[in-house]
């Protein structure tokens, strides 16, 4: 396993997109490394104690215990607890969206270089 990588896909620009909740399974920091750029977690209703464990297989079972505990959640505590991650939603649907402020770093290290 490579722990100094960050590598986020479409498996988690989908449900930023479309304003779902998602739980990452990847190397540790994933989740803190999307916070660094922004993005707003999910650390308020479920645990994501997960994103500091190095070892594969008990990461793995954390996250699956994370979402087990949300999965035994009555339909109606499920439906509140969605209603109120709605503004984090929101912010990373937006952020997403946000085209600034993805290409103007990006356009200042250009110019930057060719100076």
């Amino acid at each position: 396993t490579c722990y100094d990588s960050f590598l986020p896909s479409e498996n988690i620009g989908k449900p930023l997109l479309a304003g779902q909740p998602w739980v990452a399974l990847s190397g540790p920091g994933f989740l803190a490394a999307m916070r660094s750029l922004g993005f707003k977690t999910f650390n308020s209703w479920l645990d994501e104690s997960y994103d500091n464990i190095y070892n594969v297989r008990d990461r793995a079972h954390a996250v699956v215990d994370s979402v087990i505990r949300f999965s035994l959640l009555s339909d109606t505590q499920k439906i509140s607890m969605i209603k109120d991650m709605q503004p984090v939603l929101d912010h990373n649907r937006s952020l997403m969206l946000n085209t600034r402020y993805w290409y103007e770093p990006l356009v200042k290290s250009m110019e930057d270089l060719a100076k």
